[in-house]
């Protein structure tokens, strides 16, 4: 019998075909009045049992997703967790790209350390770090 709504979470992966995008379909194993407790649904099975065994499984695989929160694991619909993804894509590639900014300015920088004396070296900014709004 299901106790919930099913949730989906999407993910992107790199395989060896190239980066694969998949959506992961949840569960609900149990629900209290403000959250659902998922499951991916591979493991549906834990569900139905009874004992140790079962509950335990449960208990190292399960997530809280809240039922009101605009930001959760996983969304019971579709559109919600597609979107989600996308914001998530967006703010990964802001950050890869930051990352890497400030990593090429300081492989240029480690050039002018002469020695422990000569710290903090400034690398100076480029078109990335020079984005950065500091409060």
């Amino acid at each position: 019998m299901k106790k919930g709504p099913d949730h989906y979470r999407y993910v992107a992966v790199l395989e060896e075909d190239g980066v694969i995008i998949r959506r992961i379909r949840y569960v609900v194993a149990a629900e209290t009045r403000l959250c659902y407790w998922i499951i991916p649904c591979a493991k549906e099975y834990l569900i139905q049992g009874t004992g140790a065994f079962y509950s335990e499984g449960i208990k190292s695989i399960r997530r809280l997703v809240s039922k009101t929160s605009r930001k959760r694991f996983a969304y019971p619909d579709d559109a919600q967790a597609l979107e989600s993804f996308r914001a998530r894509l967006r703010w990964r590639e802001h950050r890869a790209e930051q990352n890497l900014s400030i990593a090429r300015l300081a492989l240029a920088g480690v050039s002018k350390i002469a020695g422990a004396d000569s710290l903090p070296v400034n690398c100076g900014h480029d078109e990335v770090t020079e984005r950065v709004e500091w409060e």
